[in-house]
């Protein structure tokens, strides 16, 4: 009976450990990413407090608009910089200081430009007006511009 009860015993604490594993893992696998992405922003909201960037340097940028996310990379000299701010046009980029506040601006107008040129460009191949565009001697596909038109354009 003692022995039946210490086999059942190691099995509970093996089944608690094994269920106390499992909670942990899908906790991690659910709640890390919700927990990444609050630090990103937190951490976007920092740089775009705290950036300054000389007017004389370099400025090289790579716009993400789906993510929210501009990365910048200020050289100055022999200093080079690395960073990221959030994008963000319809907060007005509030809570950046001036310096990212006119880079984002920058940035937001010239992605503006671009998506007015490529809306004219796609909506006069779909109408017909413009060549589909070749790639290696094989035409583009329409639904591209189709879905590009259906989720950029007025």
């Amino acid at each position: 009976m003692i022995k039946l009860l210490k086999t059942t015993k190691n099995t509970i604490v093996v089944a608690l450990g094994f269920a106390l594993i499992s909670a942990i893992a899908l906790s991690y696998t659910i709640v890390t990413p919700a927990f990444a992405e609050i630090q990103q922003r937190a951490e976007l909201a920092d740089n775009c407090a705290n950036a300054t960037i000389p007017t004389n340097a370099e400025r090289n940028t790579v716009l993400d608009a789906d993510k929210g996310v501009l990365l910048v990379e200020v050289v100055s000299g022999e200093s080079v910089s690395k960073f990221a701010l959030p994008y963000e046009p319809e907060k007005d980029f509030r809570g950046c200081s001036q310096d990212a506040r006119n880079l984002l601006a920058h940035v937001q107008e010239a992605h503006d430009a671009k998506v007015a040129d490529m809306c004219e460009s796609f909506k006069a191949v779909v109408s017909g007006e413009e060549p589909l565009p070749e790639k290696n001697g094989e035409k583009a596909n329409i639904q591209g511009a189709i879905d590009y038109i259906d989720r950029y354009c007025d």
